[in-house]
């Protein structure tokens, strides 16, 4: 039994590293651990201001888990998220989300559109640093904007 339970261990280790050596290059930068100050602005409303630390573990290739901690009402948040790149052209899905954009060095454009809402963002990968900026447009005026800072956490 114990030679069992040390081959499945032996297993998931092999897998991990091999998802973890096959992954895509946006999606190994943001493996790790982060420290999240967001800032959230609504016209008409306060601006609230998050701080976090998050982690991000590759799944496979194109997947990340990414669990902020605290965030929700003092409770962890677990989400997944899809990251494809294809040459210039990128793909990020969360659950019926999608956005589609290209990558312009290290910065990526996205666009997606969701009940009735259309949303663009802008990523940026710059060595320790990660820059997340959203916004939130509908009939043509911008409704909200994210802009999350994130700095990696040795």
């Amino acid at each position: 039994m114990k030679k069992f339970i040390l081959f499945v261990l032996w297993i998931i280790f092999a897998l991990n590293i091999n998802a973890q050596q096959n992954a895509n290059e946006l999606v190994k930068f943001l493996e790790g651990k982060w420290h999240n100050h967001t800032y959230i602005i609504e016209n008409g409303k306060d601006v609230v201001a998050h701080d976090y630390k998050e982690t991000m573990k590759i799944v496979d290739s194109v997947n990340l888990s990414i669990t902020a901690y605290g965030i929700k009402n003092g409770k962890d948040l677990t989400k997944g998220m899809t990251l494809i790149i294809e040459n210039d052209s990128v793909l990020m899905k969360q659950g019926p989300f999608e956005a589609k954009g290209t990558k312009e060095g290290n910065v990526y454009y996205l666009k997606g559109v969701f009940e009735e809402h259309e949303y663009r963002f802008r990523l940026y990968t710059m060595g320790d640093k990660y820059i997340f900026h959203s916004e939130t447009w509908n009939n043509g005026k911008i409704i909200s904007m994210n802009m999350s800072y994130l700095t990696r956490q040795k």
